[in-house]
């Protein structure tokens, strides 16, 4: 059997409900973070490319009719996270620039505070 994708939750947290719910129809799933996606989520708890749901192949319709029926009752309550999407959540461009330059300026800061505790005592 085969294995698909069949929805891209928002973060891991969804995608352990998500996977719950499916369970509970008797569905098998597992899931995966997208890309770089694993490192982000270390970094800042959440990841622009989201996680991946994967079902057999067998069970991909039912179980995607399952996730967008959940999601249909929610999206009066203006649920985002209800369209399936492959494409980073930001997409100005600049998300690793603001990563890289937080990343170095954490460094720095430690840095300098490692040098000053060394200094006092």
């Amino acid at each position: 059997m085969e294995i698909v994708k069949i929805y891209n939750a928002q973060n891991k947290m969804i995608a352990e409900q998500i996977k719950s719910l499916l369970l509970e129809s008797g569905i098998q799933s597992t899931y995966s973070e997208v890309g770089s996606g694993q490192y982000l989520n270390v970094a800042q708890s959440m990841s622009p490319y989201g996680v991946d749901i994967m079902v057999q192949e067998r069970d991909a319709e039912k179980a995607s009719d399952i996730i967008h029926s959940i999601f249909e009752s929610n999206t009066s309550a203006n649920d985002a996270n209800a369209t399936v999407s492959d494409k980073p959540r930001f997409k100005d461009g600049k998300f690793k620039t603001r990563i890289a330059v937080i990343l170095i300026l954490l460094f720095l800061l430690g840095s300098y505070i490692f040098a000053f505790i060394n200094q006092i005592f």
